[in-house]
């Protein structure tokens, strides 16, 4: 494995599974060295514009076409409409997370040529859903044009969360610790 990658295993809580109709809400991640040593973390609560009429619409309450993903992720809709850290976790304008992770990857690339390298458990839904964060901010996608799916390694190390609710930063966790227990006993990387 090249030495000089770095990879953000990532997780992101949705108001559904549409990239186009839906938003990300929390992100939760922690970016790796290629031995998959923590070298940072990051997780925050997303706060779109849209959904904030949305929510102030049914009384700050999940409109029903949210309502399956909030049995899901239990989050609450003041991370739509508020300016407030929630469980100890900020709430950020989708400018603002995708700054904070453009000026990670660049810190912790140190002059690298590549690019950070997402890993997630359903690659193609948290990348299009990163995709959106950095679209609509306008700020340049700062990873790797494809991302590692590596949700075979939570089944094959019985780490798989099951129980509900679902939260971005506590999955993530559970992808690195399966990472890890594969690594320790497969030798793959």
């Amino acid at each position: 494995m090249n030495k000089n990658w770095i990879f953000f295993i990532v997780d992101f809580e949705t108001t559904g599974l549409g990239v186009k109709e839906h938003y990300p809400i929390e992100v939760g991640g922690l970016f790796t060295d290629s031995n998959f040593t923590v070298l940072d973390i990051y997780k925050s609560f997303i706060k779109w514009p849209e959904l904030k009429a949305e929510v102030e619409k049914e009384g700050e309450y999940w409109p029903l076409k949210y309502q399956e993903a909030y049995s899901v992720h239990d989050i609450t809709p003041l991370v739509c409409t508020r300016s407030i850290s929630i469980d100890g976790i900020d709430i950020r304008s989708p400018v603002d997370v995708a700054g904070d992770l453009q000026r990670l990857c660049e810190k912790l690339k140190k002059g690298r040529k590549n690019r950070v390298i997402m890993i997630s458990d359903n690659a193609v839904f948290e990348h299009s859903f990163m995709q959106k964060i950095f679209e609509s901010s306008k700020i340049p996608f700062p990873f790797h044009f494809s991302t590692w799916d590596a949700s075979m390694f939570l089944e094959l190390s019985d780490t798989r969360r099951l129980m509900l609710p679902h939260r971005a930063f506590s999955d993530a966790s559970s992808l690195h610790n399966a990472l890890m227990r594969a690594r320790g006993k497969l030798d793959l990387f």
